[in-house]
């Protein structure tokens, strides 16, 4: 515990040196390790369980507070959120609501590898969707013959969209097929 006491007044010391040169030479690392330590040594001292909680902590709260800024506490925690979210997606395993998707399994888009992902960044929206003149939609002015032959010549999808008609082709909801059919049965 003497050695992270001396650690810790070591590094603010450099940290006030760094802070106070005529040059540029950071303010952000010596900061953040003399809170690493000073959160650590806090953790030793108040004779927690798990000391090594406090170093996070610490390193965010002194940062912040040297830099007066709170971008640089929430840089803390973001970069902590990274290197967690990195080393679970190089283990290979499944973030926890995916996995949930899958044992329950749920519809859901496919989860794509890194170089299926750098592959498709290069496909334009264009290659993919049709043009609204192509699409297939049903308006607010169709009669009930149109919506019946779109009915039959689609006959697996779920929902259409439903389009008013104007400059802006506004898109304002879907209608089921299952609906529709049941109201055009009705009449």
């Amino acid at each position: 515990m003497l050695l992270l006491l001396h650690f810790a007044l070591l590094k603010l010391v450099s940290a006030a040196v760094s802070l106070t040169l005529a040059i540029p030479t950071g303010v952000f690392m010596p900061t953040f390790v003399a809170g690493a330590a000073i959160g650590r040594l806090y953790g030793e001292l108040s004779g927690h369980d798990h000391p090594v909680w406090f170093v996070l902590a610490g390193a965010a709260a002194f940062s912040g507070a040297a830099t007066g800024t709170l971008s640089t506490s929430l840089i803390v925690f973001e970069l902590s959120v990274l290197i967690a979210n990195f080393a679970m997606h190089a283990c290979g395993t499944l973030p926890f609501y995916d996995l949930g998707i899958r044992i329950k399994r749920l519809p859901h888009a496919p989860i794509t590898s890194p170089i299926l992902l750098a592959r498709c960044s290069k496909i334009k929206v264009s290659q993919v969707m049709l043009p609204p003149e192509r699409a297939v939609k049903i308006g607010l002015g169709d009669t009930n013959d149109a919506l019946r032959k779109l009915l039959r010549r689609h006959p697996n999808f779920e929902s259409l969209p439903l389009v008013q008609y104007d400059e802006a082709h506004a898109e304002p909801g879907n209608a089921d097929d299952r609906v529709c059919s049941a109201v055009l049965e009705l009449m």
